[in-house]
This record gives C-alpha cells, sequence and structure tokens, in this order.
C-alpha cells in the first residue's frame, strides 16, 4: 500500500511539472508568435514610430486593423487633461459602444481613399490595405518576421500610379 502511494505521487508530481511546462512554454514561446495579432503585436513599435514622424505630418491615419486609440494614448503617455476637451468621438453603434476618431493629429478608422495630393499625411495599415507596388517608410514585423503593419506617405507610391 505504501510503495503505491508514491507511485500515485510520483505519476500526479510529474503530471503537475508536465502540465506547467507545457503552460509556461506555449504561453511564453508560442503564443506570441503565432496569435501576434490577437495578442495586439506591434502597437508598441507603431506608436514609437510615429512619435518619430509625427513633427513632419499633420495628419496621422491609423487603420481600425492596426488599433485603437486607447493604446496610442497609452504608449504616447498623452495627458487626460490634454485628451478629454478634444476628443473627436464617432457615432454609437447599434451595442451603444461608441469609436473614437482621434485626437490632436491622430485619426482612427478606416483609411481614407489614399491621394498623392496629400502631402502632409501618414497612413499607418496592415499591408493589405495598401496597393502592392507601395514602398513603406517603415515595416513593424510579427515576431515570425511576417510584415504586420506599414508606414506610408505620398513618398511611398511610385509616380505613375494615380
Amino acid at each position: 500500500l505504501k510503495q503505491f502511494k508514491k507511485a500515485i505521487l510520483v505519476i500526479f508530481l510529474a503530471a503537475v511539472i508536465f502540465n506547467f511546462y507545457y503552460y509556461f512554454h506555449s504561453y511564453h514561446i508560442h503564443l506570441p508568435i503565432h496569435y501576434a495579432h490577437q495578442w495586439q503585436t506591434g502597437i508598441k513599435e507603431i506608436v514609437d514610430a510615429t512619435k518619430g514622424y509625427q513633427d513632419k505630418y499633420d495628419q496621422i491615419w491609423i487603420s481600425k486593423k492596426v488599433g485603437w486609440y486607447v493604446q496610442f494614448l497609452f504608449f504616447l503617455k498623452y495627458p487626460p487633461k490634454d485628451y478629454q476637451p478634444q476628443a473627436k468621438l464617432g457615432p454609437l453603434d447599434e451595442y451603444g459602444f461608441g469609436w473614437v476618431d482621434g485626437f490632436d493629429k491622430y485619426h482612427f478608422g478606416n483609411l481614407p481613399a489614399i491621394s498623392k495630393k496629400e502631402e502632409k499625411v501618414l497612413y499607418v495599415g496592415a499591408p493589405e490595405e495598401f496597393p502592392p507596388s507601395v514602398k513603406p517608410l517603415k515595416i513593424i514585423y510579427y515576431p515570425n518576421k511576417i510584415a504586420a503593419f506599414y508606414l506610408v506617405d505620398k513618398s511611398s507610391f511610385k509616380e505613375n500610379e494615380k
């Protein structure tokens, strides 16, 4: 009976150790790579990149496929007292939730039709939101080295495109 209890205890401890290993390995190694989009990977990098460009542009358009205004407020360390009076709120949806259309020079939503005439506008979006021939100013990659987001302006488009 004592041997049986020891065997059960050893099996139980081995199962616990294996499960902890499996959990930590999956959570910290595999999930951040294979589910990077769902984890909002790249948002901090986008905010850091746009900070570097923001003085060159009058407007910065952020696609809905990129992120939400609150992530930008957080990573920009934007003061609430400055944000609240000038936030641009959109209409409520059928569930009663609203979308913040923008603050300061940042605009959030679907990207507008990109025109070569708009000199001082920086667009941030997913690669599929731009023509294949676009040459981004900066590319933000997921951990698995797939392009996640593009930063694009007028100079990113070929001259012969309309």
